[in-house]
């Protein structure tokens, strides 16, 4: 089995007469609201974040939170890599002046 392209299947398109192009369109957008889910309730919606606040409540940060531990994050690399690195020590205490 082969498949078909996109430019293809434009082209095949493109030699439809308008009224089999009206047609054609029909069919797709017939075609799309049946795949599309239907809106949800603003009651299911609250619904749906109630519980993911409820499920996530004590693993969000503030952003000074997050920032800090990305600090600490950056400053044990840093340190890591200045023990694999003793030459550098010299180097990193010029740039931190």
């Amino acid at each position: 089995m082969s498949a078909i392209s996109f430019e293809c299947i434009l082209k095949q398109a493109e030699q439809l007469s308008p009224s089999e192009r009206a047609g054609l369109i029909s069919v797709l957008a017939n075609g799309l609201a049946r795949t599309t889910t239907p809106p949800i309730s603003a009651e299911e919606l609250r619904a749906r974040v109630e519980a993911l606040r409820g499920k996530y409540r004590g693993s969000l940060s503030s952003v000074d939170e997050f920032l800090a531990a990305k600090r600490e994050e950056v400053e044990l690399e840093e340190a890591r890599y200045l023990a694999r690195h003793p030459e550098e020590v010299e180097v990193a205490k010029e740039a931190r002046r």
